[in-house]
């Protein structure tokens, strides 16, 4: 794909449009049989007990296919490293829980409509098992919704957090093959090299490291940078009080004041990168 070319962004409200159909199906094909069968016994359509249980197959298929749901979107979840394409929380919850709450409250029809069909003069008898359904039926579809919003919410912060945590390897190698390159160098005798190596690895970790962290690092100073770490407690103890020595050291690296920079002091500086980097890196 050339740099000009448009990504194609990926549609999410479609991404949950699969899991929402089977759901619905699955719920019709285990409440519509219970649903007939009792409607069809003798003078069923007058008698409120068949209208309760109507509403009581209602909510156990709801159930028994909210499990079965909750556990698919799991599966699935496992199988996705991307945030585009799951979505955020709250429109992917509610785009797979909506069409199954929606298609339940179809099937318990209310008092009112049920008396409309029977020709009944009044609902009454019909209203209350009825309209208690509805509700545990409303009342279920919120609770699978919040559940479903937890475990996609859960999952992009796991997404988020193998990110950053694969971004920090690569950054750990890349500035690891520097610290290595400057070891060499001053177990060769090259003191000076290993200098320059040192103290650029160190701003560079440092940089990101504060970046991290909300640090401005476009401008100011690594003693600025030191500075802004040490006062938001990012770094303590001894490498705290190892810091502190680093920027001299880096200035006379990088302005090659070579008189000021002896071996120890590069390789107590390459030493201080080393176990930055695992202890922020890593």
């Amino acid at each position: 794909m050339s740099m000009s070319e448009p990504v194609t962004p990926v549609d999410v409200s479609t991404l949950w449009e699969a899991e929402a159909n089977w759901a619905v199906r699955e719920w019709r094909a285990q409440f519509e049989p219970k649903h007939q069968e009792l409607r069809r016994e003798p003078g069923a359509m007058n008698n409120s007990r068949t209208w309760l249980m109507i509403g009581a197959a209602a909510k156990r298929s709801f159930e028994t296919v909210s499990d079965q749901l909750l556990q698919r979107v799991r599966d699935l979840l496992a199988t996705r490293d991307d945030p585009d394409h799951i979505g955020t929380a709250s429109s992917a919850s509610a785009a797979i829980a909506g069409p199954l709450t929606r298609r339940a409250l179809e099937g318990v029809l209310s008092g009112e409509q049920v008396a409309k069909d029977r020709g009944m003069l009044s609902p009454g008898m019909m209203t209350g098992s009825l309209q208690l359904a509805r509700r545990e039926i409303e009342r279920m579809g919120a609770s699978l919704q919040t559940t479903l919003s937890n475990e996609i919410a859960m999952r992009l912060a796991q997404i988020e957090t193998a990110k950053k945590k694969a971004e920090r390897r690569l950054e750990s190698a890349v500035l690891g093959d520097f610290v290595a390159l400057s070891k060499a160098a001053l177990a060769d005798g090259y003191k000076d090299v290993a200098a320059v190596l040192a103290a650029a690895a160190l701003e560079d970790c440092l940089k990101r490291f504060a970046l991290r962290h909300g640090i401005n690092v476009d401008g100011p100073s690594m003693q600025d940078i030191v500075n802004a770490l040490k006062g938001k407690g990012l770094v303590t103890g001894s490498q705290k009080t190892l810091l502190e020595t680093m920027p001299k050291l880096r200035d006379y690296a990088m302005h090659a004041n070579w008189a000021k920079v002896d071996s120890a002091s590069v390789g107590g500086m390459i030493g201080f990168v080393e176990q930055f980097l695992i202890d922020h890196f890593s």
